[in-house]
């Protein structure tokens, strides 16, 4: 246990201090009149606890919007 949190320690304080560094960024929405949301949430989690940040602009998302985001 004590080799485990020994080697988790940094990790944790980098989070704690912010400097966290992601695998890459990726920006999730669900465009308007697609009612699969489930699959967008299970598709955040799995990214997430593989180090991406998610930009999630949410449900029903008009296309113009994402676009705008994403650029």
């Amino acid at each position: 246990m004590k080799k485990a949190v020994a080697y988790l320690q940094p990790f944790i304080e980098a989070e704690k201090s912010g400097n966290k560094e992601f695998a890459g960024k990726v920006l999730m929405a669900t465009v308007k009149g697609d009612v699969h949301d489930i699959g967008k949430n299970i598709v955040s989690v799995v990214l997430a606890c593989n180090n991406y940040e998610i930009i999630d602009l949410g449900v029903m998302v008009p296309p113009e919007k994402i676009i705008e985001k994403a650029h």
